[in-house]
């Protein structure tokens, strides 16, 4: 989509302020970055990764992107031990792990191995891999099963970075058909979006990766996760625009824009401008 950033980049003093008052910060300062990055990653027809788009935008709006890389995890613990993303200095809250009381030791351990899970490389996701697969290894020793879902969605995330989608699927199936981590709605529900957003976007994994989003936006109605709600449903705009249904692609956005204006969301560009490309692009073709 060959068009002007200015629908991407106006209104973000407007945007800062509302979440300043808003009372729940980390769900709309994720909300933008994750709308932000998907924009950009389709606009330049993936040649910018999510991860860099996520890079960029985080920077340009001030947020941190532990909102999105967190995602899940204790707030409480993120927003203490979760600064040093803004610069990412990962080296710095390292050093400090061991002096973190042990029940706090495997969540900072993992949030390393989710930072490197969206660093734009392949020798950072194997290095996410590397400190995952330990984090979930002591999970299971310690029955925390809550830790090891986690895990094991980051770990598909990875694989899916890595081109090795039988084992991105291995992951994501130990998420959603696990007994053990049924009560998990959330992470269950973030494991169908990341395989909706991360799984390659290639034919075999087209059907997967709609049914994904289309469960992952029913667990979060469930929820009552607004932020995820609208995000998950641009995503299934696109999706079905890059499949050639044009009239889903309409649909899923204008509900999109719906639940940014139902949950007073001033950041509505996004939507706005995939419609109006939507409108050029069958008047392209209608003649």
């Amino acid at each position: 989509m060959k068009r002007s950033l200015i629908y991407f980049l106006c209104g973000c003093c407007w945007l800062l302020r509302a979440n300043a008052q808003s009372g729940d910060k980390t769900a709309r300062d994720r909300t933008i970055l994750e709308l932000s990055t998907a924009a950009l990653y389709v606009r330049s027809d993936a040649s910018i990764s999510l991860e860099s788009a996520l890079t960029i935008y985080s920077t340009h709006f001030g947020l941190n992107q532990m909102a999105v890389i967190g995602e899940g995890l204790d707030e409480t613990f993120c927003e203490k031990y979760g600064q040093w993303m803004r610069n990412g200095n990962v080296d710095s809250f390292s050093r400090i792990i061991p002096t973190l009381k042990l029940t706090e030791q495997l969540k900072a351990k993992w949030l390393i191995g989710a930072w490197y899970a969206f660093q734009p490389d392949n020798s950072s996701y194997h290095k996410s891999v590397e400190i995952l697969s330990q984090v979930r290894d002591a999970a299971i020793r310690e029955g925390d099963a809550e830790m090891e879902a986690q895990c094991d969605c980051l770990l598909s995330k990875d694989y899916y970075m890595l081109g090795d989608t039988a084992r991105g699927r291995q992951y994501y199936f130990s998420v959603v058909r696990n007994p053990a981590f049924s009560r998990a709605a959330n992470i269950q529900a973030k494991a169908n979006k990341y395989i909706g957003i991360y799984g390659p976007f290639i034919s075999p994994m087209a059907k997967i990766k709609m049914a994904g989003l289309t469960t992952a936006y029913q667990q979060y109605q469930q929820l009552k996760d607004t932020g995820n709600q609208l995000n998950i449903m641009m995503d299934i705009a696109y999706q079905r625009f890059a499949g050639g249904d044009l009239k889903g692609s309409w649909e899923a956005a204008l509900k999109s824009l719906q639940l940014q204006k139902d949950w007073s969301f001033p950041y509505t560009q996004y939507s706005y401008d995939l419609m109006a490309f939507l409108k050029e692009f069958e008047g392209d073709h209608a003649g």
